[in-house]
Protein backbone atom coordinates (compact mmCIF):
# COMPACT_ATOMS: atom_id res chain seq x y z
CA UNK A 1 0.00 0.00 0.00
CA UNK A 2 2.75 2.44 1.00
CA UNK A 3 4.80 1.36 -1.98
CA UNK A 4 1.96 2.25 -4.36
CA UNK A 5 1.63 5.67 -2.74
CA UNK A 6 5.36 6.27 -3.13
CA UNK A 7 5.25 5.21 -6.77
CA UNK A 8 2.29 7.54 -7.39
CA UNK A 9 4.06 10.43 -5.64
CA UNK A 10 7.19 9.76 -7.70
CA UNK A 11 5.10 9.85 -10.90
CA UNK A 12 3.43 13.11 -9.75
CA UNK A 13 6.83 14.69 -9.04
CA UNK A 14 8.11 13.68 -12.50
CA UNK A 15 5.00 15.13 -14.13
CA UNK A 16 5.33 18.39 -12.20
CA UNK A 17 9.02 18.63 -13.13
CA UNK A 18 8.11 18.14 -16.79
CA UNK A 19 5.51 20.92 -16.59
CA UNK A 20 8.00 23.21 -14.86
CA UNK A 21 10.60 22.47 -17.51
CA UNK A 22 8.10 23.25 -20.28
CA UNK A 23 7.19 26.52 -18.54
CA UNK A 24 10.87 27.42 -18.27
CA UNK A 25 11.22 26.76 -21.99
CA UNK A 26 8.43 29.25 -22.66
CA UNK A 27 9.70 31.82 -20.17
CA UNK A 28 13.23 32.11 -21.53
CA UNK A 29 12.25 33.44 -24.99
CA UNK A 30 9.70 35.76 -23.40
CA UNK A 31 12.35 37.19 -21.09
CA UNK A 32 14.65 37.73 -24.06
CA UNK A 33 11.86 39.50 -25.91
CA UNK A 34 11.11 41.59 -22.83
CA UNK A 35 14.76 42.62 -22.63
CA UNK A 36 14.78 43.56 -26.32
CA UNK A 37 11.59 45.57 -25.92
CA UNK A 38 13.09 47.32 -22.91
CA UNK A 39 16.10 48.27 -25.02
CA UNK A 40 13.84 49.60 -27.76
CA UNK A 41 11.83 51.52 -25.21
CA UNK A 42 15.05 53.15 -24.04
CA UNK A 43 15.52 54.62 -27.52
CA UNK A 44 12.02 56.08 -27.55
CA UNK A 45 12.95 59.51 -26.10
CA UNK A 46 15.60 60.07 -28.77
CA UNK A 47 13.19 59.03 -31.51
CA UNK A 48 10.52 61.34 -30.13
CA UNK A 49 13.05 64.18 -30.08
CA UNK A 50 13.93 63.53 -33.72
CA UNK A 51 10.24 63.51 -34.61
CA UNK A 52 9.76 66.85 -32.90
CA UNK A 53 12.47 68.29 -35.13
CA UNK A 54 10.62 67.03 -38.18
CA UNK A 55 7.22 68.19 -37.01
CA UNK A 56 5.64 70.68 -39.36
CA UNK A 57 5.24 74.16 -37.99
CA UNK A 58 2.98 75.55 -40.68
CA UNK A 59 -0.44 74.17 -41.55
CA UNK A 60 0.06 74.89 -45.25
CA UNK A 61 3.11 72.62 -45.41
CA UNK A 62 1.24 69.94 -43.48
CA UNK A 63 -1.66 70.05 -45.91
CA UNK A 64 0.78 69.69 -48.83
CA UNK A 65 2.29 66.62 -47.20
CA UNK A 66 -1.19 65.20 -46.53
CA UNK A 67 -2.13 65.79 -50.15
CA UNK A 68 1.07 64.10 -51.34
CA UNK A 69 0.26 61.07 -49.16
CA UNK A 70 -3.28 60.94 -50.55
CA UNK A 71 -1.99 61.11 -54.12
CA UNK A 72 0.52 58.34 -53.45
CA UNK A 73 -2.24 56.17 -52.00
CA UNK A 74 -4.31 56.85 -55.13
CA UNK A 75 -1.39 55.84 -57.37
CA UNK A 76 -0.92 52.66 -55.36
CA UNK A 77 -4.62 51.76 -55.72
CA UNK A 78 -4.48 52.50 -59.46
CA UNK A 79 -1.40 50.30 -59.82
CA UNK A 80 -3.16 47.42 -58.02
CA UNK A 81 -6.23 47.79 -60.25
CA UNK A 82 -4.08 47.72 -63.40
CA UNK A 83 -2.19 44.67 -62.12
CA UNK A 84 -5.47 42.89 -61.29
CA UNK A 85 -6.89 43.77 -64.70
CA UNK A 86 -3.74 42.46 -66.40
CA UNK A 87 -4.08 39.16 -64.57
CA UNK A 88 -7.71 38.84 -65.58
CA UNK A 89 -6.93 39.59 -69.23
Amino acid sequence: MQEEAIVQLDADVKQILAVLSANAGQIVPLREKLTALGDELGTLPSVEEKLKKFSLAEGEVASEVDQAHALKALRDRERRVVDDASEIL
